[in-house]
């Protein structure tokens, strides 16, 4: 059974964990004195299934980074930072607990371990969820278990209410919310998705997105829900403050193995700067972009550009079979898209083929991704520079997520 990235298990991660409201052109620049920390977030598979969870500090992001001086979490588990700047801190989850720890980062890189807040009395038993900080007093854990989202105070981890996000059930489907929040003046949105159990031998992703906004100023809660697409997981905020979502892997997964009738066809939709749902007179059908090919956004680029990993079916001798399969597969390459634009998607041809890797995560300023082997015991992380894809540190496992503390 192929391990889920733990954006997976989230929403289907990630993400992304790192909650950015613009991209790397819009985005605060980011000043922090003295040398840079970082936390990758990286999951090793042992052969009797068991799961080790590891946040790894380093101040590199280049050559073999070994997990010897990381915080073990038993089973897997995440961390998180805002993405939008570094405040010395961040907040760790053990998959198998509904709490959150606060961890303190000192001038000279020890890490601090603070309060340890626990979801428990609102049924989380997974420390899998989705956070939007949407500033030093203020966050929301985004929950799939319970269909709800918690606010808390993330500098004092005290809990200030429990929101329920009704009226996101697909009967037959299992319900996920995205892990790529944005927080914007007037709130917080996310989206819903549904989907099969990984482990179901033929996915389906239905059509049909949700749209979720919450007002941080009464903790008010609306959904809205668009039939024209699927699945939005990934997001990107252009510099003029508009919002696109692209339809994700799982629905990409879903019509390679099982044709068109087992998904839509992989596409965007667009949030306006100034509109709290969907923009009704704008749809993307990403295959017109990539030739009829399979492509789901995964990383936001400069200005307007998403970078999708897209499928090409002819480096593989038979149609892939299962998810596993399809997701490890060396037949995806990198393409750019200007979504503000009618021209095609851009081919990264200096790229080789390769697996379709992880989810994109953003973090002071800068965009990564990873690309991972066969069975998922070593991956590789990728940084977006602006000459293109930048292969950095190789690490044991698989890369959950990356954020930088200092």
């Amino acid at each position: 059974m192929r391990p889920r990235s733990s954006l997976s298990l989230l929403v289907a991660a990630g993400a992304s964990l790192l909650v950015s409201a613009c991209d790397d052109d819009s985005a605060p620049r980011i000043e922090a004195g003295g040398e840079e920390l970082w936390l990758l977030q990286t999951r090793v598979f042992g052969l009797d299934e068991t799961t080790m969870g590891y946040v790894i500090p380093t101040t590199t992001l280049d050559g073999n980074i070994s997990n010897d001086a990381a915080i073990e979490q038993g089973g897997g588990g995440m961390v998180y930072a805002p993405s939008n700047r570094v405040n010395g801190n961040f907040l760790l989850s053990y998959a198998e607990r509904g709490t959150l720890t606060r961890y303190d980062v000192t001038t000279d890189n020890r890490f601090v371990e603070g309060t340890t807040l626990s979801f428990s009395s609102y049924g989380v038993e997974s420390g899998y969820g989705v956070i939007a900080f949407v500033d030093d007093s203020t966050a929301y854990w985004i929950d799939n278990q319970q269909l709800q989202v918690i606010r808390f105070n993330p500098t004092t981890m005290l809990i200030d209410a429990a929101i329920p996000v009704q009226g996101t059930e697909r009967e037959g489907f299992i319900t996920e919310f995205s892990g790529y929040p944005v927080v914007r003046d007037d709130g917080v949105y996310f989206t819903a998705r549904w989907r099969k159990e990984w482990e179901d031998p033929m996915p389906q992703a239905p059509a049909g997105a949700m749209l979720i906004h919450i007002d941080p100023a009464t903790n008010a809660v609306s959904v809205t829900e668009d039939a024209r697409c699927t699945s939005l997981l990934v997001s990107h905020t252009t510099p003029r403050g508009d919002t696109y979502w692209f339809s994700d892997n799982y629905n990409t997964y879903a019509r390679i193995i099982g044709g068109a009738e087992r998904g839509v066809p992989d596409c965007s939709l667009r949030l306006l700067r100034d509109q709290t749902t969907f923009d009704p007179d704008w749809y993307l059908d990403l295959g017109e972009r990539t030739g009829g090919r399979p492509a789901d956004g995964v990383i936001a680029g400069s200005g307007s550009t998403i970078w999708m990993s897209v499928f090409h079916a002819e480096q593989l001798g038979e149609q892939p079979a299962d998810i596993d399969t399809a997701d490890t597969a060396r037949a995806w390459q990198w393409y750019s898209l200007d979504v503000e634009s009618d021209a095609p998607a851009v081919e990264d041809t200096a790229r080789p083929y390769a697996s379709h890797g992880a989810f994109g995560w953003y973090s002071s300023v800068r965009s990564f991704s990873s690309t991972t082997n066969d069975d998922y015991s070593e991956s590789v992380l990728l940084e977006l520079t602006n000459d293109g894809f930048e292969q950095r540190a190789t690490v044991e496992g698989l890369i959950d997520g990356i954020v930088r503390v200092r």
